[in-house]
């Protein structure tokens, strides 16, 4: 008698808030080797970009407990991987990978929903001429999806919502009808999809919308605490405040001579150099005034003999 060999129901988890399947489950599914999964997707044509958002390379013991490699992939993943893989058989299994991945991602969102419309600030603004719809929610923006996919050009919001984690996304309920809403985050995602130069447009104009300006620190008034002060009065009498620098001192000139002498004056051995440096100049340059002066006089006393 004929043996049938049945294969298990296809495995689709919820990692990290992303549903993904991995590479030994498509392998056994699709009727590949698994050598021959890892070297397809290993050698995918995609940007780097798509590469590690939607692809993990992980490992489990394998034979003689050496680690054996495998791929955790998301939807976008498996749709990118897979997409070459035709016939009847195949087209079975995609599909029963599609439901498992909508059964799951609509689990996951069920109850990520915001409040009704009265709980939440509402407020429209414009990208190119396009209106988005915007939900403020304890100090929260939620923009929507729809109204972004449609300034960007990219359609239907179904692909972006889909990529993103039950935290960045929620349902608006506005009557009867209820809106996917994303998170600025989510709302940049979307510059991934559309062409460079009009999603650096739209990133810039998101950070000008959103992003908030560092409050100006202010100016503290000036205050007579904490501080020394020299107290004067002009010849008028009227009455003069200063502030006195840290590293000065109010003393007479003997105070001085005997502070530096006795090391009351806290001084460090380089600026005891340059104070000596400076004096042993003054006194040179008095020296040479005083000889010059001197010279002079004696000169004009000869002529006048």
């Amino acid at each position: 008698m004929k043996t049938i060999a049945t294969v298990s129901p296809v495995s689709v988890e919820l990692i990290d808030g992303h549903p993904t399947t991995n590479s030994l489950d498509v392998a056994a599914h699709f009727g590949k080797r698994h050598d021959d999964v890892l070297k397809r997707l290993r050698n995918l044509d995609c940007s780097s970009e798509f590469a590690l958002r939607n692809f993990a390379e992980c490992s489990r013991p394998g034979s003689n407990n050496k680690p054996e490699p495998y791929y955790r992939m998301t939807r976008d993943g498996f749709t990118f991987l897979c997409m070459g893989f035709t016939g009847k058989e195949a087209a079975k299994w995609k599909e029963a990978y599609i439901n498992a991945f909508n059964q799951l991602e609509q689990t996951a969102t069920e109850k990520s929903s915001l409040p009704a419309v009265q709980d939440a600030v509402l407020e429209q603004r414009a990208f190119r001429g396009h209106h988005i719809l915007i939900a403020k929610l304890n100090d929260t923006y939620w923009l929507s999806a729809g109204n972004i996919c449609t300034a960007l050009g990219l359609g239907s919001s179904d692909r972006i919502v889909r990529s993103l984690l039950p935290q960045h996304k929620r349902k608006l309920r506005r009557g009867n009808r209820e809106l996917w809403m994303i998170d600025t985050l989510g709302a940049e995602r979307a510059a991934d999809y559309c062409k460079a130069e009009l999603g650096s447009e739209y990133r810039k104009w998101l950070n000008r919308q959103f992003t908030q300006q560092p409050a100006e620190k202010p100016v503290e008034a000036p205050t007579l605490t904490g501080r020394r002060w020299l107290i004067s009065f002009d010849h008028t009498g009227k009455e003069q405040i200063r502030p006195v620098p840290e590293d000065a001192g109010v003393m007479t000139l003997k105070e001085m001579l005997s502070a530096v002498a006795t090391g009351h004056l806290l001084l460090s051995t380089p600026e005891l150099f340059q104070l000596s440096a400076a004096l042993h100049h003054r006194i040179e340059r008095r020296t040479a005034d005083e000889a010059e002066q001197l010279k002079e006089l004696q000169q004009r006393i000869a002529m006048d003999r």
